[in-house]
Parts: structure tokens; sequence; C-alpha cells
């Protein structure tokens, strides 16, 4: 077949079973193939196209806190630059005059502050209180990975038995768990004879 100009042909193996596929057969073969790497393709795609949708959702969720931020924002600007005008006008004798609905205004905004304080006061309890919790919780964190670390260096030994020949070890503790449990032997103390001594 090289002599004949056609490279990259291998003979096939002595003895085998394996026979010649017809042409159609072939073909609807690497139609298969495409077919699951296009297949493959398309659901990378898909989990692509629903990850982004999240984000799409999650940036919708941020947007209208954002929104709702921007409209107390404004309404805040617009008290206060109605605080500013208060007062401004005055009649013919240099008298401040005030308009019925800029009392009204400033009775609206004094009390949105006197709720605004109790509400800043709990929102302040609500704040010290978690930041308490935050600090228990670090501490506890902390202490409960001191206790792993130090359970992990008395038995990070068996954990790497355990991996490198898990039946073994388990047949070994089976083994262990049959037996009675082994009692601490006293130490006695040695008398020394003068024959040791010299």
């Amino acid at each position: 077949m090289r002599a004949a100009g056609f490279d990259g042909f291998e003979r096939g193996e002595r003895g085998s079973t394996k026979e010649h596929l017809s042409d159609l057969e072939y073909k609807t073969q690497e139609e298969a193939k495409r077919l699951a790497e296009k297949t493959a393709a398309a659901d990378e795609k898909s989990q692509t196209v629903a990850a982004l949708d999240g984000q799409v959702e999650q940036r919708q969720g941020q947007i209208a806190v954002l929104d709702k931020k921007l409209a107390i924002q404004k309404k805040a600007e617009a008290d206060i630059a109605s605080l500013d005008d208060f007062g401004k006008t005055k009649n013919l004798v240099g008298q401040i005059v005030v308009k019925p609905d800029e009392v009204k205004n400033i009775k609206r905004l004094a009390r949105e502050g006197a709720a605004s304080r109790t509400e800043i006061y709990e929102l302040k309890f609500a704040l010290n209180r978690a930041n308490h919790e935050i600090a228990t919780v670090a501490k506890d964190r902390d202490t409960w990975k001191e206790r792993y670390q130090s359970l992990h260096a008395k038995v990070w030994l068996f954990l790497n038995a355990l991996k490198r020949a898990p039946r073994r070890v388990m047949d070994f503790l089976a083994s262990v768990m049959r037996e009675p449990p082994e009692r601490a032997q006293p130490e006695r103390s040695r008398r020394i004879s003068r024959s040791q001594i010299r």
C-alpha cells in the first residue's frame, strides 16, 4: 500500500475476528460521533446560558435595590431643598411668611425624624448584637479549628493507611474489636540486687 502512495494504513491484527465496516456503517458511526460532540457542546452552551440567566436575575435584583435607594435619596434631597426654601418668602413689612403646605411638610419631616430615632436605635442595637454573635462564632470557629487540627495530627497515620489499604485496615480493626480490651499493666518496681549494683 505504501508503494502505491497510501500512507497511514496499518495491517490488521493476525487472528482478529474484526470485520471491515461498510460505507454506510462507517458514515453512521462517524455521524454518531459528530452528534455526540454537538450534543455535548449544546449541553455546555445551555449550562452557560443558564448560568448567565442566573447572573441576569441577580443583577436585576441588585438594580431594583439600587433604584429603591436612588428614589429614597432623591426624596431626601427634595425634602432638604424644601427646608432650605422654608422662610425665604417675606411680606411687605419683612415678616417671614410660612405657607400651609410648608408647615405640613415640616410636620411630616418632624414625625419621620422622631420615628427614625427609634428605628436607628433598634438597628444599632441589632448591629451590636450581630457583631457580638460574629465574634462569638469566630471564637468558636477558632476553637473547633484547633480541635480539628489536634485530632487530625493524632489520626493522620490511620487516615493515610485507610487510603492506601482500606480493606486490610478494616480487617485489622475488626480483629482488634473481636478481642477483649487490654488492661493497663501497672509498672512493677524492680528490686536491685547487690550483684547488679557492682
